[in-house]
């Protein structure tokens, strides 16, 4: 993963299933920060939109999300 890369990001906040469009931005030691591409205010000002996800949150989104395949 590198930045600028498209992403699924988890919001475990609302659904431990809910995954959101996003983009890295950078990484920490031991976080990715990603953009947040689904909030209204991402474009006025992104710095409200960045969050650091654990690496096991964040997908490239040409992976396969569990949702997405008939069980």
């Amino acid at each position: 993963m590198k930045v600028n890369d498209k992403v699924w990001v988890l919001q475990s906040d609302i659904d431990n299933d809910c995954y959101v469009a996003g983009k890295v931005v950078g990484f920490t030691s031991k976080r990715i920060k990603v953009l947040n591409l689904t909030r209204d205010d991402c474009y006025k000002n992104e710095s409200n939109a960045i969050g650091n996800y654990k690496a096991n949150s964040v997908k490239l989104r040409d992976e396969t999300l569990d949702c997405d395949t008939n069980k």
